[in-house]
């Protein structure tokens, strides 16, 4: 058992080295040197931010710049929940925009049904108004199943153009047209 001393305040104090692992209870959050947390707990958060613009007319997926987070897990137990804010503006009703999580390892995150030739995408943007711009907000929760370092990247298509973090009209006027920003967040929930 531990050994307890008096302390210059009249608080007992714990000698330093006596305690031992028969001293913590089994159901405990620390068993021996090593911290282990419930399942569902949060063990880190990695977010990214951006500010400034970024415009794509590309028919195949690329990384939005700026939109990606790097997570390596304590565990191939843990799952990776991911969070996506997005503030875009999209030009044409004749075309359309679309974003997506992709993983540095497994491709895409999820891919939803695709039926003909539509594309499946976590967001699909259509809007006529040049002066729009709307905030995207998705998430997924992944297992990835490593403890390896591990890239999450937002991406985007269009078959018109997108544009990140403003409308498509962007006018330098304080009444409308302002600019938004953007974000990807990961958390490590312990499995």
């Amino acid at each position: 058992m531990a050994t307890l001393i008096s302390g210059s305040t009249g608080v007992n104090k714990i000698t330093d080295g006596t305690i031992t692992n028969a001293d913590i209870a089994s159901g405990a959050a620390i068993a021996g040197t090593k911290l282990v947390m419930p399942t569902g707990s949060v063990l880190q958060v990695i977010q990214e931010i951006k500010l400034d613009t970024f415009t794509m007319s590309s028919t195949t997926f690329a990384t939005i710049t700026g939109l990606s987070a790097a997570i390596t897990p304590t565990s191939t137990s843990s799952k990776i929940l991911v969070f996506a804010s997005v503030t875009a503006g999209h030009d044409q009703d004749d075309g359309h925009s679309y974003l997506q999580i992709h993983d540095s390892n497994n491709g895409f995150v999820a891919t939803p049904s695709s039926a003909g030739n539509r594309t499946g995408a976590f967001c699909v943007l259509n809007s006529t108004t040049d002066g729009q711009m709307h905030s995207y907000a998705f998430n997924y929760l992944s297992s990835p199943s490593t403890t390896s370092a591990i890239t999450y990247n937002i991406q985007a298509r269009s078959t018109a153009t997108i544009f990140i973090n403003r409308s498509d009209r962007d006018t330098n006027n304080s009444s409308y047209d302002g600019r938004g920003m953007s974000t990807i967040t990961l958390m490590e929930i312990a499995g």
